[in-house]
């Protein structure tokens, strides 16, 4: 009796075993097929849950939307926080987080697998306001010191060598502060934040010309008659200045199993633009185009070479 009870003992023992083992294997499963993604500023969520959306459950993927606060405190976010994996931000906060320190200089600690876009920078002013030059030692709404419109501000302003205040309100916040008189003008990034003005035939967008020392992070737009109609506004077409819209990550070595993770989620990122009756708008830009200064991860590399050419559209689109 005593060696029944002790082999049942034994063979309990091993299944509980075996069992907390596959439990252990599905637990590491989940998680390593698990990504983050942040979106760097409030506006740019929909854009993030629309890419989980479209690739959640393929290839095992479970991507979570994350809610960020801010292009700079998202790249700090990337560096130094477990389960942030992917974030949504402008090309232009990660040079200004280099330039000011936040990223060891001379290394390469952040990488971008995508391209999603390119975003407007869009000045906007009273339309009393004669031009650029009338702003100088006036109160500009940027943002707040970890905003994407913070370090955008701090580069294109300060390369126009235009002495300003800074206004701490980003996006319909720096419009409000224009509307409320709290700010001479807006700098926000993309047209969607147009839609937050009450007297839109008030204001105007003022022309931004592309310094030379800063050129690499953006490129020239234009903000043509019908997003400036759209919006209530006049006085177009405005020449601007854009820059692109990224899917930053850490820069994990190919021997990272965060590597691996990456990759899954960037070849299916690229798959989703042969997958049927799907209507998400970022498919249609170009997920393979060049972001200057800023290094391809290796993840991406590899899943571009694997993919076909109908995943790398020829026109690169502008979000926003």
């Amino acid at each position: 009796m005593f060696r029944f009870v002790a082999f049942a003992s034994a063979v309990v023992g091993m299944a509980f075993a075996a069992n907390a083992v596959h439990a252990a294997d599905r637990l590491k499963d989940i998680n390593q097929n698990t990504i983050g993604i942040m979106a760097g500023e409030p506006e740019w969520l929909p854009l993030v849950q629309d890419v989980a959306k479209t690739l959640n459950h393929h290839e095992g993927l479970r991507v979570l939307p994350i809610a960020g606060e801010g292009g700079i405190q998202s790249v700090s976010d990337l560096m130094n926080i477990d389960g942030i994996d992917v974030a949504l931000i402008s090309a232009d906060s990660v040079a200004y987080a280099k330039a000011q320190g936040l990223v060891p200089p001379g290394s390469e600690k952040i990488a971008y697998l995508a391209r999603m876009g390119s975003i407007k920078v869009l000045l906007v002013a009273r339309n009393d306001t004669a031009g650029l030059t009338a702003l100088a030692g006036k109160r500009i709404a940027t943002g707040p010191a970890q905003s994407s419109g913070f370090a955008t501000g701090e580069l294109i302003l300060g390369a126009l060598d235009l002495p300003f205040t800074r206004v701490p309100a980003d996006g319909t916040g720096a419009i409000a502060a224009l509307e409320q008189g709290e700010a001479d003008a807006a700098l926000v990034l993309g047209t969607q934040n147009l839609t937050a003005l009450k007297k839109p035939s008030e204001y105007k967008i003022i022309p931004l010309p592309l310094p030379k020392d800063i050129e690499g992070n953006y490129a020239p737009a234009i903000v043509a008659n019908t997003e400036i109609e759209r919006f209530g506004m006049t006085g177009g077409p405005v020449d601007t200045i854009s820059t692109p819209l990224v899917l930053a990550v850490f820069n994990w070595s190919d021997k990272n199993p965060h590597s691996e993770s990456l990759y899954t989620f960037n070849k299916a990122l690229l798959d989703a633009a042969n997958l049927p009756d799907t209507d998400a708008q970022w498919i249609k830009n170009n997920l393979a185009a060049e972001v200057p200064n800023i290094v391809r991860h290796f993840s991406a590399k590899r899943a571009l070479e694997e993919s076909s050419p109908a995943t790398a559209p020829a026109e690169q689109g502008v979000t926003q």
